[in-house]
């Protein structure tokens, strides 16, 4: 007996591997504009109650199957493959009616805001409070765009885009449908209301297909649900490592998420990657710190001349400026000496500080002791504490 079902994806609930319980839906059907077709609402008959990956083998195949009484008929089948993000589908459309069948396929993203909790002693620690949350698409031709959901309503999208895909996002993971590669579909959002609550949307519409009588055509596409495993995303639709977005900082912040893999590699431990990649980097910028300490040590050294200047001309500006040109001029003092190696280093911090907030490997990776998740803070600030104290000690003996 064949068992009704709706015949879309749920994510799944929330777990180590991934957490994305946001009730968030990812369905995809037909649609047709003068023709029987199911919604995403309708009800599919499965072969099975249930099916499950035998051990040895690497894929499973669930089809699921309606039929119009004029003919039309549809089967899903959904293709899970072992240790991969990846759903594979196919639509299969079997036109047994006596006139031609035309219709889309639709493959949409639906969900609501996540819940984060604000404020508190913690909220600044906590990286769910200021990621973000929100659709992202991508196409060769436009690369890659996103559009927070507070956006939605004021600047919704509506384009054609070939070989791209479209996708949700939240911290550390994401769903995104891939449409065929040589396949040109239309990107849209919209935010709908359901019970009264806001559901934003992103959905990718295929162009027109036609199926004569009595023959069959196929649709396919691919879902992705779960973690920004940057390493690996390249391989599965081009741009989607992108969803790990560090902005304008991408071009430091990817080889520099590709060091502290390699690192990892090596090292066996997250918490000693990190170490390790500030160790490289510190090093990288000796020259430019040694340049900085340097001229921080000579307009130490000058202070009392410049103290004296002062006090010689008191509050005629003019000549308190000339004076003191004068004596960079001579001495060959540079003011801004200081400050040019900072701003060389900051996009490079900037650049570290996102990509350990970006890098779900972290997340509930164990470093040692008491510290058993790189992504939360630590429990006891005892190494907060002690950073406190050296701050102290060093600021004492000044």
């Amino acid at each position: 007996m064949c068992a009704p079902i709706s015949a879309r994806i749920r994510s799944t609930r929330a777990t180590r591997a991934n957490p994305c319980a946001c009730s968030t839906t990812a369905p995809s059907t037909i649609v047709s504009g003068d023709g029987a077709a199911p919604s995403h609402k309708a009800a599919f008959a499965a072969e099975k109650t249930s099916y499950a990956l035998e051990a040895g083998a690497d894929k499973i195949e669930v089809p699921l199957t309606w039929t119009d009484a004029s003919g039309v008929a549809v089967q899903k089948v959904y293709v899970f493959t072992r240790g991969s993000y990846v759903v594979e589908l196919r639509e299969e459309i079997k036109n047994a009616s006596a006139a031609n069948w035309s219709g889309s396929e639709y493959r949409q993203l639906q969900r609501v805001p996540p819940v984060v909790p604000k404020g508190g002693l913690f909220a600044v620690y906590n990286p769910e409070a200021y990621a973000y949350v929100g659709a992202a698409w991508y196409s060769p031709a436009d690369k890659f765009a996103k559009l927070a959901f507070d956006k939605f309503a004021a600047s919704p999208l509506k384009k054609d885009a070939a070989g791209g895909w479209v996708a949700l996002l939240q911290h550390y993971f994401f769903a995104a449908w891939l449409p065929p590669a040589s396949e040109t579909d239309t990107f849209s959002t919209e935010v709908l209301s359901v019970d009264g609550v806001s559901r934003y949307l992103i959905r990718a519409m295929s162009p027109p297909v036609s199926v004569a009588p009595n023959q069959t055509t196929t649709l396919s596409s691919r879902l992705y649900i779960g973690p920004k495993l940057q390493s690996e995303l390249a391989q599965v639709a081009p741009g989607l490592e992108l969803t790990a977005d560090y902005g304008i900082l991408t071009v430091i912040a990817q080889p520099m998420h590709w060091l502290l893999i390699q690192l990892h590699k090596l090292a066996g431990n997250w918490g000693v990657a990190i170490i390790l990649l500030v160790l490289l980097i510190k090093l990288a910028l000796y020259k430019p710190s040694e340049a900085q300490y340097r001229s921080m040590a000579k307009m130490k050294q000058f202070q009392p001349r410049l103290e004296a200047l002062k006090e010689r001309y008191g509050d005629d500006k003019q000549k308190l400026n000339a004076a003191t040109m004068e004596l960079y001029q001579k001495e060959k003092i540079n003011p801004l000496g200081g400050c040019l190696p900072i701003l060389i280093q900051m996009p490079i911090f900037f650049a570290l500080l996102w990509v350990l907030q970006e890098s779900v490997e972290l997340r509930q990776a164990p470093f040692f002791g008491w510290i058993q998740n790189l992504s939360a803070p630590d429990p006891f600030f005892i190494l907060g504490c002690r950073r406190a104290r050296l701050v102290w000690i060093r600021c004492s003996s000044a």
